[in-house]
């Protein structure tokens, strides 16, 4: 099947693992998938200019699930 870059195709030709959550989906759902698959990188499309200032707050929020430990 081809995928488009913008639906992950070019991490998954690098071999990485995608779940692609579609357009629109609920913050609860995105940070319930957040938690439960610990993913390396979330990706987040903006469209609109309201869109840029909504994508930094949930930046943020999801950053407080990251985890921040060093191993040395």
């Amino acid at each position: 099947m081809h995928r488009r870059a913008n639906d992950g195709g070019l991490v998954l030709i690098k071999g990485w693992s995608v779940d692609f959550l579609g357009p629109d989906v609920p913050t609860p759902a995105l940070f319930d998938t957040v938690k439960l698959r610990r993913p390396q990188l979330v990706g987040l499309s903006v469209r609109t200019k309201q869109g840029i200032e909504y994508a930094r707050e949930l930046v943020e929020e999801l950053s407080t699930l990251a985890d921040t430990r060093r191993f040395f």
